[in-house]
């Protein structure tokens, strides 16, 4: 039995020793629990577009058991100016693992300039969408492929009315609030929002998800020695625990 784990650096192990990162995350207890082999195939500053393909890999492959799908934050994307040139984009444009000796220079202004734009023009709504998309599409395939499929929330920020029908604007989380651009919308363009985007989030299968609302990132209590940023070990444990649990759950249920 073989295991697949796909993320962002929340699930690579940033922050902590490359020697720990097996033992300290939640990854590595996880199959040392179940006394299973595994590839942790995530990277940091992966887009859940890159995650999905990874995942998407990962179970048509056919080499492993149960894929593991760690979400990140919706509104990262990555840019390829070259060949093996990588950079994301979200809160924050950073290079990644590019090969060539020379990234491209942007003064500061210019790297808060684009961030801004990016940002004003990638809003968290249809990423949200997209995201339902990625995870259905998932868990049909993993079905065809006879491949058991977990999901865990990362970073996304989504809260539980958005999986709910429309009540008010006032029973609307502040995040949602936000989402809907409620200081320009009125109430009927808010109601339609929030009913298009439940129409979607309603088709997700729960029972793959460890913790559908309470992200790592809504979760962590301690960081990595290394960084002071990402969950540290007490955390990880935590997540662990739940997947052990969930896992537990579901061979019971047979």
């Amino acid at each position: 039995m073989k295991l697949a784990f796909n993320g962002c650096s929340f699930t690579r192990g940033d922050g902590f020793p490359l020697a720990e990162r097996d033992t300290a995350l939640y990854y590595g207890q996880v199959a040392k629990h179940l006394g299973c082999e595994f590839d942790n195939n995530a990277k940091g500053g992966y887009s859940n577009l890159r995650i999905f393909h990874s995942a998407y890999e990962d179970i048509v492959s056919e080499k492993y058991n149960t894929v593991f799908v760690q979400w990140s934050y919706v509104n990262r994307t990555w840019l390829s100016p070259r060949p093996n040139q990588w950079y994301f984009m979200g809160s924050r444009f950073a290079p990644i693992n590019n090969i060539y000796g020379e990234s491209i220079t942007f003064t500061k202004a210019e790297i808060d300039k684009i961030t801004d734009t990016y940002m004003l023009l990638n809003g968290d709504y249809q990423n949200l969408i997209e995201l339902v998309t990625y995870s259905n599409i998932l868990e049909q395939l993993a079905k065809v492929y006879n491949t058991k499929i977990v999901f865990i929330n990362g970073i996304v920020l989504w809260t539980e009315d958005m999986f709910q029908p429309f009540d008010s604007v006032a029973g609307l989380s502040d995040y949602a609030k936000e989402v809907y651009d409620i200081e320009t919308n009125t109430q009927a363009p808010v109601e339609q929002f929030h009913n298009n985007l439940y129409s979607k989030t309603s088709t997700l299968n729960k029972n793959l998800w460890i913790n559908l609302c309470d992200s790592m990132f809504k979760i962590t209590f301690d960081f990595a020695p290394e960084d002071g940023v990402h969950p540290g070990p007490k955390t990880h444990q935590l997540l662990a625990e739940k997947i052990i649990k969930h896992l537990t759950l579901l061979k019971e249920k047979g």
